[in-house]
């Protein structure tokens, strides 16, 4: 487990020993607000739940995938959900050139750009590949290749 993880995992470990000897009435941050110690202790816990900074000097040279393949069983259709980030540092990277959405025709990313999900389909089956299509982009600056 790198650095970025531990952190997060540590953070996470907190919250939840506080959560168990939590008394009142309360067991969210905002139920917590005016109430005991240990509430408040339970609010700056899940804040520190966020994950540390990423290093800035790492140069990301070996990164993970980490891929769930999802049933979108009212179409009948499959997506994969990828992430991807550093293995040294943990530092979550975005995709590019996609809009932001959740299809089962089209390849999208989430709000924040971090998880692509990219309709799949069995080899067998070719209910998207007859539409499938290759297009090259024009070159930076109008220029012809």
């Amino acid at each position: 487990m790198n650095p970025y993880e531990e952190g997060f995992r540590d953070a996470q470990r907190k919250a939840e020993s506080l959560a168990g000897g939590m008394t009142g009435p309360g067991n969210t941050p905002d139920q917590c607000e005016g109430y005991s110690d240990a509430c408040r202790d339970i609010k700056s816990a899940i804040q520190d739940m966020k994950p540390p900074e990423p290093d800035a000097a790492c140069d990301h040279h070996i990164c993970e995938a980490h891929v769930e393949i999802v049933n979108l069983t009212d179409t009948g259709r499959f997506s994969a959900s990828v992430r991807v980030k550093c293995s040294t540092c943990g530092e979550p990277f975005r995709f590019l050139g996609l809009k932001a959405g959740l299809s089962p025709y089209e390849p999208l990313v989430s709000i924040e750009g971090l998880e692509a999900r990219l309709p799949i389909e069995p080899e067998g089956k070719r209910s998207l590949s007859s539409h499938a299509s290759f297009t090259v982009p024009p070159l930076p600056g109008g220029k012809e290749s």
